[in-house]
């Protein structure tokens, strides 16, 4: 290793007295020095290759990978993506460097941490995507649910799906709740309900990590376009989770509304009205919804502007003598909480004890007649007595 690292410092204190040509050789030359010396067994000849016209920002990756090859791996992939890199450099890296086993196996590699940089990175090969399928069905049984949180949106966005894959990602969601995070779950279960999977204890596991087993500001922390997309989820399947619609709908207030653009608006709105009208449930937020509708009417279609219609009908006819305050602007100082085009003011928090509640968590699904009838009549000796 002591070695390694002097013949490094050497052959880059050597290449500031040459010139460029050199210089590029030189930097070749260290590059495969480093690589072999970290991998097991004598590497082959470094050739020529497409990366060489980049090849500053790769070799400071490459440099810091004293501790280790996958490190160096690593750190070579991170300057190589904020460099002057292109997609087709990082097809070259992948397929030359991390799927060829030249300096090592594709099974030594941290698949999932990969596979996501790949799909980030817009990396589409068949063949690489092949290889890497084929680890990651054969490392699954001992994947981290950090693992799966990272392998679920990276397959889905390059169009990867294999069911008996996703029943283990399932399997370890179901035994290992507890561990995974509600970011990485946001994204997980949209995932599995697009490729129509549906497991009724996944989809409760979910929603007693989120509720139950993470902090409850961590939905705050989500995109709200993860939002949208887990009430869907839980709508698309008529699942009722009051405990977790609630956390969820807490997030959702005008500040993260104003800060969306009109596309995102559009999806957000559309996603979270759908989900909520299918599931009978009109938090107060709702409102907070179908202000925002109001006030950027360009950023609506048909069809958003059509459920906007459906839900605030919808809310008026639980709400009392059909006033909606948070819309209709009922309160004394209603500049004061709206204020134009929301202003500045964020009382959302403080919403739940000045507005009366519209909702209760058993009113998302009708409950059994024999829940909501009138109760028998009393009969017996008392009556006759």
């Amino acid at each position: 290793m002591r070695r390694a690292s002097v013949l490094a410092a050497q052959l880059a204190q050597r290449a500031g007295t040459l010139g460029a040509s050199e210089q590029a050789v030189t930097a070749g030359c260290c590059a495969a020095g480093q690589l072999r010396h970290f991998a097991a067994g004598p590497g082959p000849t470094v050739v020529p290759n497409p990366l060489q016209q980049i090849v500053p920002p790769i070799l400071k990756g490459i440099g810091a990978a004293v501790g280790g090859l996958k490190g160096g791996l690593a750190a070579a992939a991170d300057q190589l993506t904020s460099g002057p890199a292109t997609q087709g450099a990082i097809a070259y890296f992948a397929d030359t460097v991390l799927l060829s086993g030249t300096f090592v196996p594709p099974s030594d590699l941290d698949l999932p941490k990969w596979a996501a940089w790949l799909a980030a990175n817009g990396y589409r090969s068949k063949a690489g995507w092949d290889t890497l399928m084929a680890g990651i069905k054969a490392a699954a049984p001992s994947l981290e649910p950090s693992d799966v949180e990272a392998l679920v949106p990276a397959l889905h966005a390059v169009g990867r799906y294999d069911r008996a894959l996703f029943e283990q990602f399932a399997d370890i969601v179901k035994a290992r709740f507890t561990e995974f995070e509600t970011a990485g779950l946001a994204k997980l279960l949209p995932t599995f309900a697009a490729h129509d999977y549906f497991d009724q204890a996944l989809w409760d596991d979910v929603a007693d990590s989120i509720t139950y087993c993470n902090h409850y500001m961590a939905p705050s922390r989500i995109p709200l376009a993860d939002v949208a997309a887990l009430f869907s989820a839980y709508a698309k399947y008529e699942v009722d989770r009051g405990d977790l619609f609630v956390t969820l709908a807490r997030t959702i207030h005008e500040d993260r509304l104003k800060a969306l653009d009109d596309e995102e608006l559009k999806a957000v709105l559309g996603g979270l009205l759908g989900a909520f009208k299918s599931l009978s449930f009109y938090p107060d937020c709702t409102q907070a919804l179908l202000l925002a509708g109001r006030l950027r009417p360009s950023a609506l279609g048909p069809a958003e502007n059509a459920l906007m219609a459906e839900v605030e009908a919808a809310l008026r006819e639980h709400a009392p003598e059909g006033q909606l305050p948070w819309l209709d602007g009922g309160f004394k100082d209603w500049e004061h909480f709206h204020g134009t085009a929301f202003g500045s003011y964020n009382l959302w928090v403080a919403r739940e004890e000045l507005v009366p509640q519209y909702y209760r968590p058993s009113d998302i699904s009708p409950r059994p007649a024999s829940m909501t009838s009138a109760p028998p009549e009393p009969t017996g000796s008392a009556g006759s007595s």
